[in-house]
């Protein structure tokens, strides 16, 4: 909406008063305000352009310059909330002055303190990545702040995604039935399936060879518990059977004798 509708809009009368009665500010004067303020002085502007000729010079001379600050330090304070350590310690540093001070810090003064940030970011990224990321963080590093934004946008994301599927073949390569299973199918998925394999995925997987590992090894100690036990019972027998056949040969060479003796 031009100014010149809005005035049309309220029903004011933007001609200049009589020379011998024309006050210091006019209703033309406070639509020019309107215009480029903020939403505080928007308000109060709105507010004065419907109200009498003293409203106008109140809101002129008073109000505006508090209500100016007011929003400036809004737009400060919402810079601030978003911006990194850099960005927040300037910002800070405005909050501390006055409207010169908050003015310098929009027009201006958050740039460097912004550039510093994304750099620190990259390095993060940097730090925690894998070769991929690495390497792509490090050409960023080596170019323009709009490189550092360019990487932290999307530039990370690819490279990430590589290293990710690096990851998940060495595990899968080191890794029982389950996690080769698992593995694989991450691999045939999206990259957040990759992503929930190297989060989760394979500590479940591993866990459940590892139980797998364990029931096989208890299976072949009690098979192998079995077979002592059949092999002393067979040789129990076998020393039973020896020891009956000992017996009866005794028990026959006895009554030999005997039959000898009659």
């Amino acid at each position: 909406m031009t100014l010149v509708a809005l005035a049309l809009l309220l029903g004011l009368d933007l001609r200049p008063a009589a020379a011998d009665t024309a006050p210091a500010y006019s209703r033309a004067d406070v639509l020019e305000v309107w215009g480029t303020a903020g939403p505080g002085v928007k308000r109060a502007a709105e507010a004065a352009l419907v109200g009498s000729d003293q409203d106008i010079q109140t809101f002129m001379s008073e109000d505006l310059p508090v209500l100016e600050e007011e929003d400036l330090r809004v737009q400060v304070a919402q810079v601030m909330a978003i911006g990194g350590p850099g960005v927040r310690a300037a910002a800070n540093t405005a909050l501390s002055g006055g409207t010169d001070q908050l003015k310098a810090f929009l027009d201006e003064g958050f740039e460097a303190p912004y550039d510093e940030d994304l750099r620190v970011q990259v390095a993060q990224i940097m730090a925690y990545g894998g070769p991929g990321v690495k390497a792509a963080a490090n050409t960023a590093l080596n170019g323009t702040p709009d490189d550092w934004q360019a990487f932290i946008d999307k530039g990370q994301f690819r490279p990430r995604e590589d290293d990710n599927r690096i990851q998940v073949l060495r595990l899968m390569s080191a890794g029982g039935p389950n996690v080769k299973q698992v593995a694989q199918q991450a691999l045939d998925g999206t990259p957040e399936d990759v992503q929930a394999f190297l989060d989760d995925g394979w500590q479940v997987a591993s866990a459940r060879d590892q139980e797998t590992l364990t029931v096989a090894q208890l299976a072949d100690l009690a098979d192998h518990a079995q077979k002592q036990a059949k092999e002393l019972t067979d040789k129990a027998k076998e020393e039973a059977a020896k020891a009956e056949a000992a017996t009866a040969a005794a028990k026959a060479a006895a009554r030999s004798r005997r039959r000898r003796r009659w």
